[in-house]
């Protein structure tokens, strides 16, 4: 048997079964979420810290460098990495896609505020610009 023949003698079939993928392609494509950026969380947490007028080589001795070490114990953690300028310091910590962030800001606000008190200065700065870290789930890489 001839497929040309066999198409000739189908061509109904063939064409209503090419209008049904036709209008199911379209459906789905009306049903397709269009963003210009996907919704991604990444796993990622930022440590910001403010010491008001240290200089930066105290800032990376005193602060930036115990930070790093005590975050850097938290289970799940794959990189660290620290930025520290005048009065103050970025830790940024990214884990494991499948980690829990819930879970793994309480563990860094737990070893923040097990450290803070041992990186304030000995003496409050004539401003009183010492504040405590914050920790938020950053959306961007």
């Amino acid at each position: 048997m001839n497929l040309g023949l066999w198409m000739q003698r189908h061509r109904r079939s063939i064409l209503f079964l090419v209008a049904l993928l036709a209008l199911a392609g379209v459906a789905s494509a009306l049903r397709l979420p269009i963003t210009l950026f996907p919704k991604a969380e990444f796993p990622r947490v930022v440590v910001s810290l403010d010491a008001g007028d240290r200089p930066a080589d105290q800032m990376a001795m005193l602060v930036t460098r115990p930070m790093e070490e005590a975050l850097r114990r938290i289970p799940g953690v794959q990189d660290v990495h620290a930025t520290t300028s005048r009065g103050s310091a970025e830790v940024a910590l990214n884990f494991d896609w499948n980690a829990n962030m819930v879970e793994v800001a309480l563990q860094v606000n737990a070893a923040v505020a097990q450290l803070l008190p041992r990186c304030r200065p000995a003496r409050a700065p004539a401003c009183g610009a010492w504040t405590r870290p914050s920790c938020r789930s950053s959306p961007t890489a």
